[in-house]
């Protein structure tokens, strides 16, 4: 590319600086990279403007820097597709556009697939997954909940002292990560959780680690948009947005049918009985609860659901561990309730609370969608504690098991909370974990013909959960 001349390098700056000015709020606008000239001074002036840098940023109206580039003068800009065309029409020759596929190309290893200093391309992920199941074949299980529109699997892996196996007395918890193709900070995050949860359990023999293995089945989905990774795409390789394409609870669902691995996602879902799960996201740090919508379609209300104060507790149980999410300027405490954040429909941890016993978090873990792998590191020390701890959570509220005249178990029989319009089911051997925030309550049980059982007075602290059994 020829050398910028001064005047070009004035107008490339101030044609960056006003695209700041434009007001714009959404986290899947196109963006672009451009690659232009511009002197030592001009950089410091914008580095002192914008001290942070971004790869994919959320707001595409900023332009923003990324000084890794080893040749002199030469920086990363991303700019918005406006400011992009008139470059482009006015200055061809002076602006290289560089697909982000060859921008992130130098960060995705597939040589050794324990190195977390990469970034995991499916294949690589694929071999990760089956390594640690052949290493720890005691406490894991792999296996796949369905395939992705290109045909890639999308990969679950189990970890329990007893894999594959319903147990009483024991919760399950679930996380996703890589639900938009280019957040992916979530998928390397779960990778280097399982390494940690797996060599803690065997080989470190961390009490800590060894509890939630013993007493929770949890489930980690690394990527539940394989395809979008590897395009380097927010959506699906139909071009969908899978955190819109789920029924709401006000639009309904606004297709004419279910991409795949939304498809599979809620199947697998409605299978199974998780308390608690969280969604990983990138383009912003904070833990984001429902509900995401409301019927005035408007931003900045807060929509609360009936257990508003649940998920208030799991949300700050996440952002106290990320030092970064809970210093946060934006989100007093790290944590946002979605509408008052912006309204979205179609979402996947509406649709979880709504039609499962499952009450799910949207964790934004990076103002940066896809930051340059030698990140990676500083990410999960941020995150490490708040992954943890929101797995303690689900041994927190009140369980039990209903039965029977008989003394037998009675699966899908309702839990009802007094003065909570939100009831949760049990299990297929009649277990049910109930989230609650400390106070005294009154429960009752139901089955599905209407039976219902006493009702009981349950206090619950702070920390750790209480019993309460009914018979229907």
């Amino acid at each position: 590319m020829p050398p910028l001349q001064p005047l070009f390098r004035v107008l490339l700056l101030s044609l960056l600086l006003a695209a700041f000015a434009v007001p714009a709020f959404a986290r899947c606008h196109d963006q672009h990279h451009v690659r232009a000239n511009v002197t030592e001074a001009q950089l410091e002036k914008l580095s002192d403007m914008f001290p942070f840098q971004v790869w994919t940023d959320p707001h595409p109206e900023r332009a923003v820097l990324d000084s890794l580039d080893s040749v002199p003068y030469m920086r990363h800009l991303y700019v918005s597709g406006e400011v992009l065309s008139f470059l482009e029409a006015e200055q061809r020759d002076a602006v290289e556009v560089t697909p982000p596929s060859v921008l992130h190309k130098r960060d995705v290893h597939d040589a050794d697939p324990f190195d977390f200093t990469h970034y995991h391309h499916y294949e690589s992920l694929t071999l990760f997954l089956q390594r640690v199941v052949e290493q720890f074949p005691d406490i894991t299980r792999l296996f796949s909940i369905g395939q992705s529109v290109e045909g890639r699997e999308l990969w679950v892996l189990e970890i329990s002292d007893n894999p594959g196996q319903v147990e009483e007395d024991e919760p399950e918890f679930k996380y996703v990560g890589n639900m938009h193709g280019d957040e992916v900070i979530g998928r390397e995050m779960l990778l280097r959780l399982i390494h940690v949860l797996l060599h803690g359990y065997y080989e470190v023999g961390d009490a800590d680690i060894q509890y939630l293995v013993e007493n929770t089945r949890i489930f980690i989905m690394p990527s539940m948009n394989p395809d979008g990774f590897e395009r380097h795409q927010r959506e699906n390789a139909n071009n969908y947005d899978l955190n819109r394409d789920f029924p709401d609870r006000i639009t309904g669902h606004r297709g004419s049918y279910f991409q795949p691995e939304v498809e599979a996602m809620m199947a697998w879902s409605e299978d199974r009985h998780f308390i608690i799960s969280a969604n990983l996201h990138g383009g912003s740090i904070v833990a984001n609860y429902p509900w995401d919508g409301n019927e005035s379609h408007r931003s900045g209300q807060y929509s609360a659901c009936p257990d508003d104060d649940v998920f208030k507790q799991l949300a700050l149980a996440y952002a106290n561990g990320n030092p970064t999410m809970k210093r946060s300027r934006e989100f007093p405490g790290g944590i946002t309730n979605g509408a008052m954040w912006y309204t979205l429909y179609g979402g996947m941890q509406d649709w979880n609370y709504l039609h499962t016993s499952d009450f799910e978090l949207t964790i934004e873990m990076s103002n940066i969608k896809w930051p340059p792998a030698n990140q990676l590191n500083s990410f999960w020390l941020d995150n490490d504690d708040s992954l943890m701890e929101l797995i303690h959570q689900v041994h927190m509220g009140v369980r039990g098991r209903v039965t029977d005249s008989r003394g037998e178990a009675v699966p899908d029989a309702f839990i009802d909370v007094e003065g909570i319009d939100h009831p949760v089911r049990t299990d297929s051997i009649g277990w049910f974990y109930r989230p609650l925030v400390s106070g005294t309550y009154n429960l009752s049980a139901r089955s599905e013909d209407g039976t219902r059982s006493a009702q009981q007075e349950v206090t619950v602290g702070r920390a750790g959960f209480v019993y309460a059994h009914f018979s229907v």
